[in-house]
């Protein structure tokens, strides 16, 4: 869950906003209310609390936590809770919409501006990158972590303050219209689209209603703002059509309104290259591990050149650039090393990691798994991430119903040494027993196998 702790309102401010209807034969005491909080656990007194409806729990549960805890008001979309004299009850017809309402309601006081960056695979390393490089000259506020639905563009945007300049939010999907919604809530001047993958094929189909969905972001920008779009990737490039904004593009590709060129890896220490923008050229250095990543490099200096830095400065701020990145160097058991990017995992995301395994000097090993949610794609994703592992690993293993298609891809396209584990508990053991000095051990599989399980085993 998310809180915030910034954004204040009134009560007509609740009511003009959201249009929501009283409850209670009473008023409530407080005159405004001090934050929105959506986290019983954390709720604390004058808040307003939001009793958000999901899947996964239902946030009325957890009005009478948040009463304990002296909130001021509750947003509810349900008319039997029962709250006592005092607290404000609003009713609205969803609260999820209605949050989404009241962070556009803030965002309109704000003197920012707003950046939305979307795409299958980088979102939170640009976004961090992007930050961190607008920081050498603006007060940034970004999205923490990964907040990039509907609900997390919402309490990111809550988060913003008076001494903000500059706003960075990520904007993820799942289905047609959320990055729509999540533009209307954040007001966006730039928009950057990184690449269109095969994700979210379950429940869009293609990889065309894929790009229609991503395509979103820079069809909500106005007429004076700017569409940052990745020259390398078909389906971004033709995204340029669907804006009257400046279109800013970058890539490896010679048309490229900002290009990387004399790219030379240094593993997990970065890249060097040289970027350059109207003929002038300048020396990089990118903090991100291998050569995959320098799209997102250059996308986080186009969005910077957009807001006025010099190719210079934002070249000179990427270099200084303090990164949070996924795919972690952790010291492993036996003087190992993992490459710990467990969290998340798609097609494209894989095979960037595999890039950066390739890299390494030793003897390079990978635990890969299941990639959910490719739909169509499922098959000829995971036979292109196993014919790839068959070109940089020693020895792979592989874990989940999905992963042995990794594996048979491998064995197909000439592995020596491939093995399915039937769990991720197995995996843990006999890895314990595998790996030796010097071994360079890649982990990583979609979210839902867990696999931060087997790196908590196997690192010291």
């Amino acid at each position: 869950m998310w809180e915030s702790l910034v954004a204040t309102f009134s009560i007509d401010d609740i009511r003009d906003a959201l249009g929501a209807s009283l409850l209670g034969e009473s008023p409530g005491l407080a005159e405004s209310f001090s934050a929105v909080v959506n986290d019983s656990r954390v709720a604390e007194p004058g808040q307003l609390f939001v009793a958000l409806a999901t899947d996964a729990r239902d946030g009325h549960d957890f009005i009478p936590d948040a009463v304990s805890r002296g909130i001021a008001g509750v947003l509810t979309q349900r008319q039997d809770i029962l709250l006592p004299e005092g607290v404000w009850a609003f009713l609205v017809a969803d609260t999820a919409f209605a949050l989404g309402e009241l962070a556009r309601h803030w965002r309109l006081r704000q003197r920012v501006r707003s950046i939305a960056i979307t795409g299958n695979v980088g979102k939170t390393t640009t976004k961090e990158l992007t930050a961190a490089l607008l920081s050498q000259r603006f007060a940034v506020h970004k999205s923490p972590s990964n907040f990039n639905d509907n609900i997390g563009v919402a309490m990111s945007v809550l988060g913003l303050t008076e001494a903000h300049e500059v706003g960075v939010f990520e904007a993820g999907m799942d289905h047609l219209g959320e990055i729509r919604r999540s533009c209307q809530i954040a007001l966006p001047q730039i928009a950057a689209v990184l690449n269109v993958g095969p994700t979210h094929l379950e429940r869009l189909g293609s990889l065309d209603a894929v790009a229609q969905a991503k395509a979103e972001a820079i069809e909500a920008l106005p007429d004076d703002g700017a569409a940052v779009l990745n020259a390398d990737d078909p389906y971004v490039a033709a995204m340029a059509e669907k804006t009257r904004a400046r279109v800013l593009t970058f890539g490896l590709n010679p048309g490229a309104t900002i290009r990387a060129t004399d790219v030379r890896t240094r593993g997990l220490s970065g890249a060097d290259f040289q970027v350059s923008l109207g003929g002038r050229g300048v020396q990089a250095h990118s903090p991100l591990p291998g050569d995959r990543l320098i799209a997102n490099a250059l996308a986080a200096i186009t969005i910077a050149v957009a807001f006025g830095l010099s190719i210079e400065e934002a070249a000179h701020a990427l270099s200084r650039a303090e990164v949070p990145l996924r795919l972690q160097a952790r010291a492993g058991v036996n003087g190992a090393t993992l490459l710990d990017d467990s969290y998340n995992a798609s097609p494209a995301s894989v095979l960037a990691a595999l890039g950066v395994l390739s890299e390494m000097p030793g003897r390079r090993l990978a635990l890969l798994g299941d990639m959910l949610e490719l739909g169509s794609a499922e098959a000829e994703g995971h036979r292109a991430v196993g014919e790839r592992a068959a070109q940089v690993v020693d020895a792979l293993f592989t874990v989940g119903p999905r992963g042995v298609q990794i594996a048979v891809a491998a064995k197909a396209a000439g592995a020596a040494r491939v093995r399915h584990f039937d769990s991720k508990d197995e995996a843990a053991a006999e890895l314990q027993r595998l790996l030796a000095p010097g071994d360079i051990l890649l982990v990583k599989a979609s979210h839902g196998l867990a696999l931060s399980d087997v790196v908590k085993e196997l690192v010291t």
